[in-house]
């Protein structure tokens, strides 16, 4: 047997992978040659003393190494959410993106708007809008960003948005209606699309 072949077969016979007529072959080899025979001592011996070592058990080293390392991104962690839910975060975005939109709409200037069919029967002071007496509007009122004042007939509906109004209700034939807010501004235009305002 070779040198070679002998370093081989100590390392399978050590971990007990050695069987009996390559066994013997061996115990032969280790007979004629000093050196196999020294390596098989020495790592013989190595064996011995990591037998020895007693195991030790560490509960916490799970922990300490787990605690040790570096906390992942929160970056990574959004952008992982994101990719496994992509409907949710489309309808999101789609959400954020139309809200915004609206809110930009809502609030754009503070410019004076008047809508209606008989301009000529009001009067327009600055940003009041004066219906005077005696002078009777047939059909709606709106007036966006000004304050009305109905002394005369309105009749139709009044519809006052981001505005204040003084006008007795015996003066209105319709309803009024006061839009102040973004969800309130928001339902008239979506109401003004289908008509029902």
């Amino acid at each position: 047997m070779e040198c070679k072949k002998a370093v081989s077969c100590i390392h399978e016979y050590l971990d007990g992978l050695l069987d009996r007529s390559a066994q013997a072959t061996l115990d032969q080899h280790l007979r004629t040659c000093a050196n196999c025979r020294r390596l098989f001592k020495q790592l013989e011996m190595m064996e011995q003393r990591i037998r020895m070592l007693k195991h030790v058990d560490t509960p916490d080293l799970t922990d300490r190494i787990m605690n040790s390392l570096p906390a992942p991104l929160k970056s990574r962690k959004a952008i992982n959410w994101l990719k496994r839910h992509p409907a949710l975060t489309a309808a999101v975005i789609f959400i954020v993106v139309m809200f915004s939109s609206l809110a930009a709409l809502w609030n754009t200037d503070d410019q004076l708007v008047i809508s209606t069919a008989e301009f000529d029967k009001i009067q327009v002071v600055g940003n009041r809008v004066i219906v005077p007496a005696g002078e009777t509007i047939q059909g709606d009122l709106v007036v966006e960003n000004g304050e009305v004042v109905v002394e005369g007939r309105v009749m139709g509906n009044l519809v006052v948005i981001d505005g204040t109004y003084t006008a007795s209700t015996a003066n209105i034939a319709g309803r009024i209606t006061t839009v102040n807010q973004l969800f309130d501004w928001l339902w008239y235009k979506i109401a003004g699309l289908f008509g029902t305002v």
